[in-house]
């Protein structure tokens, strides 16, 4: 999809792929509602309430929206799945398009990053198994540095060392962001490092999905698995930076 503005008259965005379920609805280009709920795994019976919660609040049903922003990952497996099917089923039939939006733009995508660290390169960190995460890193720019990948812990700061070798010649600071950052930031390796980790910054929101679609930067609706199953011999590789 082009960078380019795009101004459906409704549109809802969906973010499933943490703990945190999501639903914004955006009206000419302006967000007028959000409803959010702590789910854990319950993605898949919480979802439509949450839409309806969300519609009904301007007197509309999922017929009447005209496009869709969903996160498509990487995150909780089960999450990206609900999301992505839901919308699926829901346009059986219809023709609004709908959009996808990585988790790691939607983690660091966030208007208030750009406040805090605006010549950053920002890196999101977002749960995987356990003993590693996913990471995606982005120049001020939002050149893609990083593109979605899982790395080990032990291996995060090589990571980020690549990255900084690559910022160096602007001077460019590495903020990491996102909850996982908390546990990262005990790593004593890792300590010289800026993190962002408290709301709105510890899990991608569904109202940055949104604005990054009606920015035009969506992408097609899949959801995006970084890795093979745990259990393949490659499941764990760190990424060439």
């Amino acid at each position: 999809m082009e960078n380019r503005e795009f101004r459906p008259k409704r549109l809802v965005a969906i973010d499933t792929a943490s703990e945190l379920g999501q639903v914004a609805l955006f009206v000419d280009g302006k967000l007028v509602h959000e409803e959010s709920r702590r789910l854990s795994n319950a993605h898949g019976e919480a979802l439509l309430p949450l839409l309806s919660t969300v519609l009904d609040h301007v007197g509309a049903r999922p017929e009447d929206v005209d496009a869709w922003a969903v996160d498509v990952g990487p995150g909780s497996f089960t999450g990206v799945r609900v999301g992505i099917s839901t919308v699926t089923g829901i346009l059986l039939g219809r023709r609004a398009p709908a959009f996808g939006v990585t988790s790691i733009d939607a983690l660091i995508g966030h208007e208030a990053v750009g406040v805090a660290h605006p010549n950053a390169i920002r890196v999101a960190v977002l749960p995987s198994v356990r003993g590693e995460v996913f990471l995606g890193a982005r120049d001020a720019t939002g050149h893609e540095l990083l593109a979605p990948c899982a790395v080990l812990l032990t291996e995060v700061r090589g990571v980020l060392e690549s990255l900084a070798k690559d910022g160096a010649k602007d001077g460019s600071e590495i903020v990491l962001v996102g909850a996982m950052g908390v546990a990262l930031a005990e790593r004593a390796e890792l300590a010289s490092y800026a993190f962002l980790t408290a709301p709105p910054h510890d899990v991608p929101r569904a109202i940055v999905t949104g604005e990054l679609v009606l920015r035009g930067l969506g992408r097609e609706l899949r959801p995006l698995y970084v890795k093979p199953p745990a259990i393949h011999p490659g499941a764990l590789r760190t990424p060439s930076v």
